[in-house]
């Protein structure tokens, strides 16, 4: 038959026949005891209420010993327990034999009875091999688990009939004997069964099972059904002996096993719809429902017979609701308790055996049998309440966007669920309760000491073993932590925390760069000591563990005792982590584009990628790296996921950790921030210089508007028009049909002749811009394309990973196949082929677990790391067909590393001025984790602006990197707003043209050094104690200040360094160290000079990409006697030097027209003129 295939796959694992044949021998009493026991005592004594009591005395104290028992197995294995424990039972099933035929008082039946309550949970033993045996693959498990019901029913089935037999055709005590020999023989086959035992697990602390969430209201329901199950056993032998046939009633008792046998093993072969939880009160439903019909057969026919088929359709609802249950049971348990948690499940039952046994008992005795079957149909009403009452559960979650993909039209399954863990479970991974404690169910192992140094090509290994080695007997056990310190370049030191060895590697790997360096290392009688550069990392050799990172003679950070470690949570995972010290007043900065306070200390990161947008913890760029202002910064070689304890968990400690067996991390020296800026961008890539023409103004269709051809060109128009210089026309997301995101073809509906559009638009000096991302709607043509070349992201199954979310079947590109890399870039440069100059590259964080990428990575792993094959792709494809002057993106996700594609954007914000503020704060936080370019959407993207907003917004946007209106619902052309909107862009546009000289020799350091254009504060006054919080204001470049307006009104407080800095282009001056309140218009903002700059301003203000140096005016401000500057502009250098009252200019390559001003005074230089002075008032 198809449908027992299942079954026959289970018992081809080696091992399951004969465990199970055993476990089989030993559970069949289990249907045994309880009628025997009854019918010696009821035909010994002549009471059913004292039969019923006596059993329910024993299964009581079951409920109490047997969780003991199950507890004993899981930490010391099945076979040393549970055949001692078995002993124990059988001899009190002997002794309650003896009592009951040499007629003993009452007691004594109790207590010999209530001995039987260590025999072990047979069942529950043999759902733990198979949970063990199937671990990873739950279908299987699903199957076992409805053939142990089968297998329980079965046994209640013959359990009954061989003991009513025994009892009946031999003596009343022959089922009892019986039933006991075959309890001792079944355990010991089972327990010599050791190649399918569990191992035993390391006792783990944390919540026992009767305390884990969605455990107890489960035990409620087993308890209510056990009452079922009680119930209908005493009353049946009652109602059978009443008609004087009660050898027939185990026969009847055994129908209802049967159909509940028969469903079971049905279930088992079915795949279940919907998870456990949703399932229980169906079942419990029909159970309750079905058990209706012996009532009614009882009351109605008074017939035996017509009670057994009443039976054994009642019986058919067990099963499936007992499977479901266990299945529960299993979910719910803690890792290492299973035996336990299994036991408390049927403990619960046997508690309400005992409960509908005496209930039962006392019902026939005092009523009817007919009446005793009102309390089976009443306990099953009772376990279907219960049932749908809402159990605790494993995640608390708080509603977010994302918690539409966890309900259940996507969540389909625990492993489906998995996709979305890291963002479900507590993000905040502690590890420590206090000082003194761990956290329940965390255990820990830190190094103690150096047992070893070895030194090999340049770099030293430790062997630190996590105990006091004071005597060989120390050496014995106890994990040893491998440290390998090295080098990749000067200034900058690794170390490498390895555990177990035993895995193989799995990318992906930041891709780093490494010159050869030749580190110095020297030894000590206490220390041994590698030197990189102005950097070195001092190790203590005898004493407590110790690591300290030392430059010119100061401690710039070190990792003591219990600060490294392997820790282990209460799931048992492994995670490594390090601790390392701040010092007093350090402040922490980095770790990606985060739109909290710019300041970290304090806060928890973890570096996750998630489409979260500006307002929450989550990030689109996530960066395992950060700076201090203390002259060092770190950067953690792990591109899954890395939980950051900043000053938080142990306030004078950065604490990093994750989830893997080996773990790297780099101290970067500086001293200042910038040298660690640009030290680690030698490590990790730095950007690529952007064209020229990106830095002018950008304009979006939006995102949901309404547009074609007609409305773009009444946009570039009005643009015209007014004045307003335009240098890039972005398409947004309709550009292509909807549901077919991503195809790569334009909407015939509303472009029908996009190469003569394109061609149009080139031709009015623009340059283009289409929205795309990594996704492929299951729609579009290319989803079938994708799925016969095998370039989309698969599951475990092989099937194409798909869901719902933003594109109805959606899939993924697997990047990290060549061929699927080369597919997707061949879609992209036929765009490029009808005029498409760049990419807009939306996307990529939610990236799932639960599958299979091409190259075997990781899949946590590749949760961060797959935006960076993605914009790499892009970029290359870019690089290749524009040339590398003209490659530029447009994107949102980023990792370590992706600064070398630029430019990112902030992502979605809304238009409200607090969304204006964060949106700086991440912006800042990504240029001091190594991003150059950056930029956000002005006037925000969820909403639309008031005209005030837009204004204010408007200043900010044009004084960033680069600049783009967009938004999501509405568009974002100044006139929209106001008149005053368009004098503002105008203002504003022009401006940064004319600064196009500065800005564009900016992008050049942020290209050559890995220094942001925009720069908070702290990145060039680190040694001002008033810039270390700043987060409302910063610099553009090295010697422009800007102070946003975030008020209609125009009020804003800013603080000016020491010096005197001037108002540009006005003119006014500032000295500086204060705070400055100011009041300012809508055409104007705070944009000051810093003392002793001199600012090349461009001669053109229509579009940016124009030669900067041809007209370009040196205006100096706040030179000193003897000061000299020196200024880049394109191919050109210029000197400028004061001498006394004399500013002197020299042009290294005289060709085009220059000039030379200061306040009022301006000095012409003709074309070819070399050097030129210019004298101050």
């Amino acid at each position: 038959m198809p449908q027992l295939s299942p079954y026959r796959r289970l018992f081809r694992l080696p091992g399951t026949r004969a465990f199970t044949a055993g476990n089989l021998i030993a559970r069949l009493p289990m249907g045994m005891f309880s009628v025997s026991a009854i019918v010696m005592i009821a035909g010994s004594r002549g009471s059913y209420a004292l039969a019923g009591a006596v059993t329910a005395t024993g299964l009581a104290a079951t409920a109490l010993v047997a969780p003991w028992i199950a507890r004993l197995v899981d930490r010391h294995g099945q076979a040393r327990v549970a055949l001692p424990a078995t002993v124990i039972a059988v001899l009190g099933s002997l002794s309650l034999l003896l009592c009951v035929r040499h007629d003993t008082p009452d007691w004594t039946l109790f207590a010999s009875y209530a001995a039987t309550a260590t025999t072990p949970n047979t069942g529950g033993m043999s759902r733990a091999r198979w949970a063990h045996l199937l671990a990873g693959d739950p279908k299987a498990l699903h199957t076992a688990n409805s053939f142990e019901q089968a297998a329980d029913e079965l046994c209640f089935m013959l359990g009954p009939v061989l003991a009513a037999f025994l009892c009946g055709a031999l003596f009343p005590e022959a089922g009892t004997l019986v039933g006991a020999v075959l309890l001792l023989t079944g355990m010991v086959l089972f327990t010599t069964r050791r190649a399918t035992e569990p191992p035993v697990r390391a006792r783990i602390p944390g919540k026992a099972p009767l305390r884990a969430p969605g455990i107890p209201p489960l035990l409620a329901v087993c308890l209510a059904m056990g009452a079922v199950f009680g119930a209908t056993e005493v009353v049946t032998l009652a109602f059978a002996d009443a008609q004087g046939r009660q050898s027939a009633a185990g026969v009847v008792l055994a129908l209802q096993a049967a159909g509940s046998c028969g469903a079971g093993l049905l279930y088992g072969a079915m795949k279940p719809a919907g998870p456990a939880a949703a399932r229980l009160p169906w079942c419990v439903a029909a159970m309750a429902a079905l058990l209706a019909l012996p009532l009614l057969a009882a009351a109605l026919t008074g017939s035996l017979l017509a009670l057994a088929a009443a039976l054994l359709v009642a019986g058919m609802a067990t099963a499936p609701t007992m499977v479901t249950a266990m299945t529960l049971v299993q979910e719910r348990t803690p890792e290492g308790r299973l035996n336990e948690g299994m036991t408390l499940a049927v403990t619960g039952l046997l508690g309400g055996i005992a409960c509908g046994s005496a209930i039962g008992g006392w019902t026939v005795e005092h009523l009817s049998p007919t009446a005793g079957y009102v309390v089976p149909v009443t306990a099953a009403c009772v376990a279907l309440v219960l049932s749908l009452r809402p159990a605790s559960n494993r995640f608390t979650v708080l509603p977010t966007p994302i918690d539409a993909l966890r309900s259940p039209a996507y969540v389909r399954s625990s492993k489906r669920f998995d996709i979305m863990r890291r963002e479900s479970r507590d993000p905040h991974m502690k590890f420590t309760d206090g000082y003194w404690l761990l956290r329940e169910g965390v255990t820990a192992a830190h190094p103690a000491q150096v047992l070893d140094v070895t030194e090999s090509d340049g770099a030293l290994e430790i062997h630190a073993p996590t105990r006091p080695v004071r005597s060989r007997g120390d050496l014995m056990t106890g994990p040893v932590l491998t440290v390998k310190v090295h080098t990749p370049m000067p200034g900058v030191i690794g170390l490498t925390l390895t555990h177990f060895t035993g895995g193989e590697p799995r990318g992906p790997r930041f891709e780093l760069a490494a010159s050869d360096t030749a580190a110095e290392i020297s030894y000590d009688d206490e220390h041994a000591t590698l030197t990189s550069g102005d950097l070195s990392v001092r190790l203590a050799r005898g004493g407590p563990w110790h690591v300290e990172f030392l430059a010119h003679g100061r401690t710039l950070t070190s990792s003591g005792h219990r600060n490294a470690g392997i820790m282990t949570d209460a799931s048992g995972a492994h995670h490594l982590r390090e601790q390392l010290v701040l010092n007093v007043g350090t402040s922490v900065y980095g770790l990606g584009e985060r739109f909290g306070p710019l300041v970290k200390n304090g806060q928890v990161v973890d570096i996750w990628q998630a489409d979260g947008g500006t307002c929450s913890e989550q990030a689109y760029k996530n960066v395992p790296f950060f700076l201090t202002d203390a002259g060092y910064g770190v950067f953690v070689d792990h591109p899954g996921k890395v939980s950051f304890e900043v000053a938080s968990e142990v306030v004078s400690r950065v604490q990093f950790s994750a989830e893997t067996q080996e773990l790297t991390y780099y101290v970067i020296h500086g001293p200042t921030p910038k040298e660690i800026l640009r030290r680690y961008t030698a490590l990790t890539g730095r950007p690529a210089l952007p064209p020229a023409w990106s830095f002018g103004l950008w304009l979006s269709t939006s995102f949901t508007t309404s547009y074609d051809e007609e409305t773009v060109t009444s946009f570039i128009d009005g643009m015209r028009e007014r004045e307003l210089p335009l240098s890039v026309f972005h398409f947004d997301c309709f550009w292509m049909r909807e549901y077919n995101w991503c195809d790569f073809r334009w909407d015939p509906r509303v472009f029908p002749d996009p190469e003569g559009m394109l061609a149009r638009l080139s031709a009015r000096d623009l340059r283009v811009s289409v929205w795309i991302n990594p996704y492929i709607a299951q729609r579009s043509p290319l989803f079938a394309e994708g799925k016969a070349l095998g370039h989309l992201l698969r599951r475990p199954d092989g099937s194409v990973w798909q869901w719902d979310m933003w594109q109805p079947g959606m899939a993924l590109v697997d990047f990290t196949s060549p061929a699927a890399r080369d597919w997707y870039a061949g879609k992209l440069e036929a765009l490029l082929g009808q005029g498409v100059d760049c990419f807009k590259t939306d996307f990529g964080e939610r990236v799932p677990l639960d599958v299979v990428w091409s190259d075997g990575s990781d899949p946590e792993r590749m949760h961060n790391y797959y935006t960076y094959l993605y914009n790499r792709t892009v970029f290359e494809v870019l690089r290749k067909h524009r040339g590398e002057q003209e490659a530029v993106l447009f994107a949102r996700s980023a990792t370590a590393g992706s600064q070398q594609f630029p430019v990112h954007w902030g992502g979605d914000c809304e238009a409200t001025y607090e969304s204006m503020a964060e949106s700086l704060r991440g912006g800042l936080s990504l240029g001091l984790s190594g991003f150059g370019f950056w930029s956000h959407d002005i006037g925000g993207f969820e909403g639309t602006p008031t005209p005030a907003l837009f204004k204010r917004w408007l200043a900010f946007g044009l004084l960033s990197s680069h600049s783009r209106l967009h938004g999501s619902s509405s568009y974002r052309v100044p006139w929209q707003f106001d008149e005053e909107s368009v004098d503002v862009t105008r203002h504003f546009t022009r401006l940064k043209l004319r600064l196009m000289p500065y800005l564009y020799e900016t992008a050049r350091a942020a290209h050559t050094e890995g220094l942001p254009m925009m720069r908070a504060m702290v990145l060039e006054f680190p040694d001002d104690p008033g810039c270390a919080h700043l987060e409302r204001q910063y610099m553009l470049g090295p010697d422009l200040l800007v102070a946003p307006v975030f008020s209609d009104e125009g009020d804003v407080t800013y603080y000016v360094p020491e010096g005197t800095w001037t108002h540009f282009p006005a003119g006014e001056t500032v000295t500086g160290p204060r705070w400055v309140r100011e009041r300012h218009g809508f055409l104007s903002a705070p944009l000051l000079v810093r003392p002793g700059a001199v600012i090349p301003v461009g001669a053109r203000d229509d579009r940016p990409d124009y030669d900067h140096a041809d007209g370009v005016t040196l205006r100096a401000y706040g030179l000193r006697p003897g000061d000299e500057v020196t200024v880049p502009v394109g191919d050109v250098t210029f000197t400028v030097v004061r001498e006394g009252n004399t500013l002197h200019a020299t042009c290294g390559a005289p060709a085009a027209a220059w000039s030379l001003a200061a306040g009022d005074r301006e000095v012409q230089a003709p074309p070819g003129t070399e050097r030129i002075a210019l004298e101050l008032g």
